[in-house]
C-alpha cells in the first residue's frame, strides 16, 4: 500500500519512489533516491499556470553548469532570431538543473548571472532538483541529497556521487553572493508557452512533481 502524503496524488506516490527507510523516512543511504513531498504540484496546477507566447520556443535541459552548453544555446537562439525576423518572438526556457558542475562560488555566480541577465532577451528558467537542493529552498529539515529520485537500477556509486556534488554545490551557493539564491527562490517549478495553436507545458520532472 502506498503511503499517502499531504498535497500529493496517490498515483504520484505509487509511480515514483518518495520515501525510503524502514520507518518511511529517508535514510542517508536513500538520500538521492526519493522524491520529497514538497516537490509535488500536480497536473491541475500545471494546466492553469500563466502562459507565455512565442513563435519559436527553445527548451534547454541539463545544462549542468556548463558554460559551453550555454554558448551553444545562445548561438542557436541568435540563429532563430535571424530566421524569425524583426516581428518574430523567440524564447528560451531552461527547464532546471542549469547548475551542477559549477561547484565553486565563482562558477555558481557566473552561470546564474548569465541566465538571469538574459531575461530581457526572452530567456527564462524553471527550477530543477539541483537548484532546489543547492539553494536549500526546502529548508535544512527537508534536505534531500541531490533530490534526483534515482530508481533502484541506478548504481549506488552514481547516487553517492550526485549527492556529493550537490553537497559541494550547496556550499558554493552559500559562499556566493546572496542574490543568486534569492533569485532562484523566485523561479517556478514549471512553465507553459503557447507556440502557434499549441500550448507547451514545460517541466523538469514530470506533470506531477519536480
Amino acid at each position: 500500500m502506498a503511503m499517502r502524503l499531504p498535497g500529493l496524488p496517490a498515483a504520484l506516490i505509487a509511480g515514483r519512489r518518495h520515501l525510503g527507510g524502514l520507518a518511511g523516512l529517508p535514510t542517508a543511504f536513500d538520500s538521492g533516491r526519493f522524491c520529497p513531498p514538497h516537490y509535488g504540484y500536480g497536473a491541475k496546477r500545471l494546466a492553469k499556470c500563466e502562459t507565455d507566447e512565442a513563435d519559436t520556443l527553445l527548451i534547454g535541459g541539463g545544462v549542468y553548469g556548463n558554460p559551453e552548453a550555454l554558448d551553444a544555446i545562445e548561438r542557436r537562439f541568435q540563429q532563430e532570431r535571424v530566421l524569425a525576423g524583426s516581428t518574430g518572438q523567440v524564447r528560451v526556457v531552461l527547464n532546471g538543473d542549469f547548475n551542477f558542475l559549477n561547484a565553486t562560488p565563482q562558477a555558481w555566480e557566473a552561470v546564474n548571472r548569465r541566465v538571469y541577465a538574459a531575461a530581457p532577451d526572452g530567456w527564462s528558467a524553471t527550477l530543477g532538483n539541483v537548484e532546489f537542493e543547492a539553494a536549500r529552498l526546502g529548508g535544512l529539515e527537508f534536505a534531500s541529497g541531490c533530490g534526483c529520485a534515482y530508481p533502484d537500477w541506478v548504481a549506488d556509486d552514481v547516487v553517492r556521487r550526485s549527492n556529493e556534488i550537490v553537497q559541494r554545490l550547496r556550499q558554493s551557493a552559500f559562499d556566493a553572493p546572496t542574490w543568486t539564491c534569492d533569485w532562484l527562490k523566485t523561479l517556478p517549478m514549471y512553465a507553459a508557452c503557447r507556440v502557434g495553436t499549441a500550448r507547451v507545458s514545460i517541466v523538469h520532472g514530470d506533470p506531477l512533481a519536480l
